[in-house]
């Protein structure tokens, strides 16, 4: 490498790949819909707690390094984007029976940038054991866009939004 610079970005696009592919891997479609892409959430939350100091490099220092390194968190953000939209079809095509519909490309990106940004907050303030609670959230906004209440839809079936209950307050 070059630089210090073309190093780290190097590793940033392998962790995210490696994150990526860890992720995708975790989600088999063998249960409720949502339970699946909360346990995806959780793979993705355990992999950010298990290297905290790799974390903040990539979440934080990332984000002010130079314009290389803004390109490359855009970049990454838009892959995780498109993996999002794509679990989310394969998650309609297995669950036909749940009323559900596409998510975008920019909402799952809107998306990724919210929870990203609640991520790098308990990151800076040192709360990565904080972390689980993430994950009901996380999930809920996934959940909220991509589900049709039967309100929406009068012919709908009611779907059980999670085994799991979501806390609110």
């Amino acid at each position: 490498f070059e630089s210090k610079e073309e190093c780290f970005l190097e590793l940033h696009r392998q962790v995210t790949n490696t994150v990526m592919l860890v992720v995708k891997q975790s989600i088999v479609f063998d249960r409720p819909w949502v339970d699946v892409m909360r346990g995806g959430f959780e793979t993705y939350f355990e992999i950010l707690t298990a290297q905290p100091r790799l974390t903040h490099a990539i979440l934080v220092e990332l984000a002010n390094m130079s314009e290389a390194a803004r390109r490359a968190r855009d970049e990454a953000m838009e892959v995780f984007g498109n993996m999002l939209c794509e679990l989310v079809e394969d998650g309609r095509a297995a669950n036909p029976d749940i009323p559900s519909r596409p998510l975008s490309p920019l909402i799952a990106r809107g998306i990724i940038a919210a929870f990203l940004e609640l991520v790098v907050s308990y990151v800076e303030r040192g709360e990565t054991d904080r972390f689980p609670e993430l994950i009901d959230t996380a999930n809920e906004m996934l959940t909220s866009v991509v589900l049709v209440s039967v309100a929406d839809r009068p012919n709908a079936v009611p779907v059980a939004p999670s085994a799991t209950p979501v806390p609110h307050g």
